[in-house]
């Protein structure tokens, strides 16, 4: 599933999350973030998929009409890992 500017947003405030937070977590600069929340530029997929993977690791779950906290958080560790290992090839 495609992840939206106003899901990271809506999961971001949900998490009680600032921008330099996620940003951080994530490893890319607050304007990075900015730009793609208030949809005036998608970054790469690689940046929108470490941002889904950051707020999933805190416990969020996207879904098809938004996003809702979850507290099983075994997925995420495990595409995570995938997502690790792909970066440092």
């Amino acid at each position: 599933m495609r992840v939206s500017p106003e899901q990271v947003s809506a999961a971001r405030r949900l998490l009680g999350w600032t921008q330099d937070a996620l940003a951080a977590e994530v490893g890319i600069s607050k304007w990075t973030l900015c730009r793609f929340e208030t949809s005036n530029q998608r970054p790469s997929e690689w940046i929108v998929l470490a941002i889904r993977l950051a707020l999933e690791d805190a416990g969020v779950e996207f879904t098809l009409s938004g996003v809702k906290l979850h507290n099983s958080k075994a997925t995420s560790g495990i595409i995570r890992a995938k997502w690790d290992r792909s970066r440092n090839r």
